[in-house]
């Protein structure tokens, strides 16, 4: 198994790979409630997208710029596809399938989130 600098790793199929979010996109002009992380996939261009849901002074919900997940497998979006997303944990689980019955890389990447669980007792949030 190979592995990447970073936090994702891909199981089964595809190379093991690990691959982290971008630095901290938060600056002095960001509010700085966030309340959510999104990940998104970009089937143009194969690759897995993210970015921070804040709430800012006027109470209204912003959204980060998305950023791509660094390290994550450089994909050919003529041959592979994205498919399911799962979280487990703090992990997001991506399919990828190809058009070679798996001989082109298929299998899944796992990325760390970056987010922690926080326990309410009766409800608790990531």
């Amino acid at each position: 198994m190979r592995f990447f600098k970073a936090g994702t790793a891909l199981l089964a199929g595809l190379a093991t790979a690990t691959c982290t979010l971008a630095a901290d996109k938060s600056s002095d002009e960001t509010p700085a409630t966030p309340v959510t992380r999104l990940f998104l996939q970009d089937h143009t261009t194969g690759t897995i997208k993210w970015a921070d849901v804040r709430v800012g002074e006027d109470k209204k919900f912003m959204l980060d710029p998305l950023t791509d997940v660094n390290g994550f497998p450089k994909l050919d979006a003529a041959r592979q596809k994205l498919v399911q997303m799962r979280e487990s944990g703090s992990v997001v689980c991506v399919g990828v399938r190809d058009d070679n019955d798996g001989g082109t890389q298929s299998g899944w990447v796992a990325i760390q989130s970056g987010v922690g669980y926080a326990d309410h007792g009766d409800h608790g949030h990531w």
